[in-house]
């Protein structure tokens, strides 16, 4: 078999109907399979996706573990380890194929170049998301798409510069791809949060290089509130700070200003290409706001 792709899933509901949808629509030749591990879902969502891919004919297994079991990077290597495929892809419940080509543009690259072993690529926000998070998200993969194939070619200025290597390791598993007999040498991590840039930094400092696959297309974005955005921004600087040694920290003096500055720039965007709109400030206030306090070093600890 060449592909299986593998989806994590907790009560997936609808999105995860659409992304089997989505994925029966896939237009790729090869022999390919889904394998999707549940932690103890208690709706309906896993038997509806079963019947689709039945009724599609395509090879699908469910494996079912207990919710106080999951975790992202263990969890994600159960599946892998009882999937068939070569290449193993890598989606989430609200990770939507974009068009009918995700599958042949996320494993094209391990066709092309051998020395490849892993993939990722471009997610736009979900339909009635805000045009801010529209907006980031094309700037982000914009710039991830600048450089398509990613390896250290001197390690020295990969070791003393973090801008250089948060751009190399940046990896996501909403959409992804590996080669399966890399996984065997290299699984991820059995980590609670980022399995997938640990996994990528592993990979990159081992001499294997990674791509990023700008017309493999997920529909996949967060529209978080404020304590969700502030939660997030809490773990996000703790991962970076214990894994990466980057220091996102912001004095809780420089908070609000920030807020403000970042704030001031959104409204500018959205009047310049007019839809200044009051949900879009609000997004702007509740995202500026939980972010630079969930990386607040003085009070939000």
């Amino acid at each position: 078999m060449k592909a299986s792709v593998i989806i994590p899933t907790l009560n997936g509901g609808e999105l995860l109907v659409q992304v089997a949808r989505a994925l029966v629509m896939q237009e790729f030749k090869n022999e390919w399979e889904v394998v999707i591990i549940d932690s103890d879902s208690v709706d309906d969502s896993t038997e509806n996706v079963s019947k689709i891919f039945s009724d599609s004919k395509i090879p699908h297994k469910i494996i079912r573990i207990k919710s106080k079991e999951f975790q992202h990077g263990a969890s994600r290597n159960l599946a892998i380890s009882q999937a068939e495929g070569e290449i193993v892809c890598l989606l989430t419940q609200d990770s939507i194929p974009a068009n009918s080509q995700w599958l042949n543009e996320i494993t094209k690259c391990f066709f092309e170049d051998e020395n490849i072993c892993g993939v990722f690529g471009r997610h736009i926000a979900h339909k009635g998301h805000p045009q801010l998070i529209s907006r980031d998200l094309s700037r982000h993969f914009d710039y991830m798409n600048t450089q398509k194939v990613r390896f250290i070619n001197n390690k020295q200025t990969y070791d003393t510069n973090p801008s250089l290597r948060q751009f190399l390791h940046f990896f996501s598993n909403n959409n992804s791809a590996l080669r399966k007999k890399t996984w065997e040498k290299i699984p991820f991590p059995e980590v609670d949060f980022g399995e997938d840039q640990t996994w990528a930094q592993s990979v990159l400092e081992l001499g294997y290089s990674v791509a990023y696959a700008n017309n493999s297309i997920v529909r996949h974005s967060h529209y978080y509130g404020l304590m969700e955005t502030y939660s997030r921004a809490k773990t996000e600087k703790m991962y970076y700070r214990k894994y990466f040694g980057y220091n996102l920290s912001v004095p809780f003096f420089k908070v609000f200003y920030k807020v403000i500055i970042l704030c001031i720039s959104d409204i500018k965007w959205l009047r310049e290409n007019k839809i200044l709109d009051c949900n879009e400030i609000l997004f702007s206030f509740v995202k500026h706001l939980g972010t630079q306090a969930g990386y607040s070093y003085i009070i939000f600890r």
